[in-house]
């Protein structure tokens, strides 16, 4: 460690720590000399100035001058160094007293020069030392890196010879290994061939169960396809007995349209089995649908024996009617005898008579009546005739209008004339199958009207139609047309006219908003063939001829039954028709009808029978006088049917119709209605308070609005 001071460096030092000494402000005087006591107090001061703070290296601590040992090489070196100030130190003090007072500065600094001369000299020889150790530090460096490197060659070869040890004990578990796995690719191999020889056997099994399974499954379907044939036939020998009976008119109306409800939804039954049977590949299933056509053909066996009870009880009563109509022929004879024997004899005695007052009107002439006297004529005795045929006439105005009673008329003479065109059709045994299947064509679309689509809806109007052009249409996988007998197609025309309305009458009855589904359909077809509307306008009068509205008075010697029939009843084994039962058919039929009236594009002259002939059926309702509970009855459905479009289509004139409804045509009806039938006409009457209180009626549900057209959706 070297320590260099200058004289100025250490005379400023000196000078510093006089100035801030406790003993007080000094100040420096060049001139100043010493003297005996000045030189005792002097050396006194400095040596205690020396024992306390001077080091001999460094003039003052070196605390004090901010220097601190940084080498710390070795332990032994700091040892040294230690007892090399020690020594330094005992020196000094060893010098400072023997200079004594008597020493003056140039001493002090002399000492100095000796000291730091010392210090330079150590400080040479520990930097000599300190270099001899470098040099002997780096030969032990690189004789270790030589070392190392001679380890870590000898370690890597070590390594190689490991590695190849390795490697050639990786080849041999690998040549192991390909041998093993050869051995047992060749075992694999083995059991491969006889798994695939295995496998070859039992697929020739499966083959022939398969082909056994098949055989079973295509005679199964085989004898459903047979039953299902069996049950056409029934069926179709049950229509045959019914076509061929003579005695139809005494079979009851009501039981006859079960009947043949039945009969048509079972052909259809068991034509969707048959087509779940041809699309099923599994025996069971196959099997139930077996055993279901056994169970139709059971239905159609039960139908059959209670057709034959019908018809023979039909018989019966035919018979009996025959006896009863040639006794009354019988008696009818006997009357007009007597009565013609009275007449002969009235005549005869009125000739007499007749000679008698000749003879006195001669005679009375020549006694008092002048010769140019002329007498008043008799009135004539047309006069009271003419009046008993107006009277007449009025009289039956009040069942019916004279242009409804044309137009009912024609269109019943129409429905006669075209249903007789195709008795000898019907007759025809060569054509059974043939009726058959327009029976289907005809009933399977009407069958399955829904508010699914209205491009559904679409297809069952475009497939009637298609059928009553005479175009082939596909029924059962077969195709049929219209066009292979003469009458087929007048046949089709009236087998549609009276599906629609019984079908659809049917269907209103459990759901009224399907209504507007069956009233689009008729008035598609009726926009296609006029004479197919005339059809179905015939069947509606036929059914129920309320509806026309005709009020058919019971006549002299017609019997209950017979008047009942006529106006829509269902008389079974001489029971008439409950009239609440008749009133619910007949509203269904009204809700169809207004229905027809009121669909899509009724307001426009495109419509066959729009609502222009809705508000004449109402006019002529309106004129007649009112029949307990039927006409109540037949207001009430439908004006809640057709009247929203009345209200738009004729506005104020309706609102007055409404209203004289309301005022005049209720009171007359209560009048004719006896306590215990209130029942309809206190509906219809709620039904109008509330109408003309609003001025306005209801949309009903399920009508077919433009929107539905085009959405899609019901």
């Amino acid at each position: 460690m070297a320590i260099c001071w200058s004289e100025s460096e250490v005379v400023n030092d000196i000078l510093t720590t006089l100035q801030t000494t406790s003993k007080g402000r000094l100040s420096y005087d060049p001139d100043w000399q010493t003297n005996a006591e000045i030189s005792n107090q002097l050396s006194c001061s400095f040596e205690s100035f020396l024992n306390e703070s001077w080091d001999p290296l460094g003039g003052i601590n070196t605390s004090l001058l901010g220097l601190e040992e940084n080498n710390s090489d070795t332990s032994s070196e700091n040892e040294a160094e230690s007892s090399l100030m020690t020594e330094l130190n005992d020196t000094a003090k060893e010098t400072n007293k023997s200079v004594g007072i008597s020493g003056n500065f140039d001493s002090i600094k002399q000492y100095h020069d000796d000291c730091r001369v010392n210090a330079e000299q150590r400080k040479a020889e520990r930097a000599r030392i300190l270099e001899e150790r470098m040099e002997i530090l780096k030969i032990d460096s690189e004789q270790t890196l030589r070392n190392k490197q001679e380890n870590l060659a000898e370690e890597k070869r070590q390594f190689e010879i490991e590695i190849k040890e390795l490697q050639r004990q990786d080849a041999e578990e690998l040549r192991r290994r390909k041998v093993e796995l050869d051995k047992e690719a060749m075992a694999y191999k083995q059991r491969l061939d006889e798994i695939f020889t295995r496998s070859l056997t039992e697929e020739s099994l499966v083959a022939r169960e398969r082909e056994q399974r098949i055989a079973v499954l295509e005679n199964l379907k085989k004898n459903v396809t047979l039953l299902y044939q069996q049950v056409l036939r029934n069926i179709e020998l049950i229509q045959q007995k019914f076509a061929d009976s003579k005695h139809m008119s005494f079979v009851d109306a009501q039981v006859a349209e079960d009947i043949a409800t039945v009969l048509d939804r079972i052909p259809l039954k068991a034509e969707a089995e048959l087509s779940k049977c041809e699309a099923s590949h599994d025996i069971s299933d196959v099997e139930d649908h077996l055993e279901l056509m056994r169970k139709l053909i059971q239905a159609t066996l039960s139908i059959d024996n209670n057709v034959g009870h019908i018809l023979k009880t039909a018989q019966e009563k035919a018979m009996a009617a025959t006896k009863k109509r040639e006794s009354e022929e019988a008696e009818r004879l006997k009357l007009e005898e007597a009565k013609r024997q009275h007449q002969e004899e009235a005549k005869r005695q009125h000739q007499e008579q007749a000679k008698k007052l000749k003879a006195n009107k001669k005679l009375s002439e020549k006694l008092s009546v002048p010769k140019n006297e002329e007498r008043l004529p008799i009135a004539a005795p047309q006069t009271s005739k003419k009046e008993n045929k107006t009277t007449t006439a009025q009289t039956f105005t009040e069942f019916i209008s004279d242009k409804a009673l044309i137009e009912y008329m024609e269109l019943q003479e129409h429905l006669n004339t075209v249903q007789a065109s195709f008795k000898g059709f019907i007759s025809d045994s060569k054509y059974k199958q043939y009726k058959f299947d327009l029976l289907k064509a005809v009933n399977i679309p009407i069958n399955t009207i829904s508010a699914h689509s209205p491009s559904q809806l679409n297809d069952k109007i475009h497939r009637l139609v298609s059928l009553i052009s005479g175009n082939n249409v596909e029924v059962g996988g077969r195709r049929v047309n219209c066009k292979a007998h003469p009458s087929a197609m007048v046949f089709c025309k009236d087998l549609v006219a009276k599906k629609l309305v019984m079908q659809g009458v049917q269907q209103v009855l459990y759901n009224p908003q399907t209504a507007f589904l069956y009233a689009a359909v008729i008035v598609g077809i009726w926009t296609a063939f006029p004479d197919v509307g005339k059809l179905i306008l015939a069947c509606f009068h036929r059914n129920y001829p309320y509806l026309v509205p005709y009020y058919i008075p019971q006549v002299e010697g017609q019997s209950n039954n017979d008047y009942h029939k006529a106006l829509g009843y269902s008389v079974n084994n001489d029971r008439i028709e409950d009239e609440n039962n008749f009133l619910t058919k007949f509203s269904g039929t009204v809700q169809l009808y207004a229905a027809v009236v009121s669909s899509k594009g009724a307001a426009t002259p495109d419509h066959p029978h729009g609502i222009d002939k809705g508000w004449t059926w109402l006019a002529r309702t309106l004129n007649l006088k009112p029949h307990p509970s039927v006409t109540a009855t037949m207001l009430f459905e439908f004006i809640k049917v057709a009247g929203h479009l009345l209200m738009e289509r004729y506005r104020k004139q309706f609102q007055k119709l409404l209203l004289m409804l309301y005022k005049d045509f209720i009171p007359a009806m209560d009048k004719v209605t006896p306590p215990e039938k209130q029942g309809p006409m206190q509906r219809f009457k709620d039904f109008l308070d509330e109408c003309v209180k609003t001025q306005k009626i209801p949309m009903p549900k399920g009508y077919l609005t433009e929107r539905w057209w085009h959405s899609g959706h019901f």
